[in-house]
């Protein structure tokens, strides 16, 4: 497996977790909230799908691209 295949995978792997936290959490608060706040929290889970997935990218995935780019394998 080539250093760009394994960081690939570790990116989606990544990237999946993030989504499937990001719809766990819509679907909590949906379910759990009081009724009366239930607009701001889903609304705040929107927001952090939409924010914090693709700041995975820059996170995870550059940074892991370049360590194996430089340290071959």
């Amino acid at each position: 497996m080539s250093h760009v295949e394994l960081v690939y995978t570790v990116y989606s792997i990544v990237l999946l977790i993030n989504v499937a936290g990001a719809f766990t959490y819509l679907g909590v608060t949906i379910y759990m909230d009081d009724p009366g706040y239930a607009g701001v929290t889903v609304g705040l889970s929107i927001v952090y799908f939409v924010l914090f997935i693709p700041s995975s990218f820059v996170c995870w995935y550059r940074p892991l691209y370049k360590a194996f780019r430089l340290t071959p394998l």
